[in-house]
């Protein structure tokens, strides 16, 4: 009967429990089990160390197409864009840039934000606010809104990944707008991936 017993109770304390580890799993690859609140994972400095974007850019006027397909990577130090670029049925031109920088944000309890920026020799700051995104209690998005030089970070963001030591925003947006004899298509996929510091 005592085995009996501490078995239902063992079995009640995981069913209880359950609950309260997986409401800390908000993103698809968030950790199966947190002992922190998203809040708490999120409030921090993080490093930039990884960019994988794409652009596509397709303008059409009086019925010729021209694209601009853009990729842009960064390895925390280095960012690496390529441009592609089409005109109507003409040859595509290949631009490759880099450019140095880091960044680093801070997130407090209150909602305040702030960032640095190292461009050599050169180095940005600012403020601003962030915030959960449109469903606050869900906390699978977030807001970041900087100002200052440098702060590019100005979008809600879909909160992939918020481990304690690594958080990945993704942003995926698609425009479009046409006129009487032209039409744009923007679409854009980007992933950052930030370390805790």
């Amino acid at each position: 009967m005592k085995k009996a017993n501490k078995f239902f109770a063992i079995l009640m304390l995981v069913i209880l429990a359950t609950p309260m580890f997986n409401s800390c799993k908000k993103g698809a690859d968030d950790p199966f089990i947190s002992f922190k609140s998203r809040d708490g994972r999120l409030t921090s400095t993080w490093k930039l160390t990884k960019i994988d974007q794409t652009e596509s850019d397709v303008t059409t006027v009086s019925s010729t197409s021209n694209t601009v397909n853009t990729t842009i990577t960064f390895d925390g130090s280095t960012e690496t864009k390529t441009t592609v670029t089409k005109i109507g049925s003409g040859n595509p031109v290949t631009t490759t840039t880099t450019s140095v920088y880091t960044f680093e944000m801070t997130l407090d309890k209150l909602g305040v934000a702030s960032y640095k920026m190292t461009v050599p020799p050169n180095s940005y700051t600012g403020n601003g606010t962030w915030a959960w995104g449109s469903n606050s209690k869900n906390k699978d998005m977030v807001t970041l809104v900087f100002n200052g030089n440098g702060g590019f970070f100005n979008k809600t963001y879909n909160v992939d990944q918020l481990k304690s030591k690594e958080l990945i925003l993704k942003v995926n947006t698609e425009e479009t707008s046409a006129s009487a004899n032209s039409s744009d298509s923007k679409k854009v996929d980007c992933t950052y991936t930030f370390e805790k510091q």
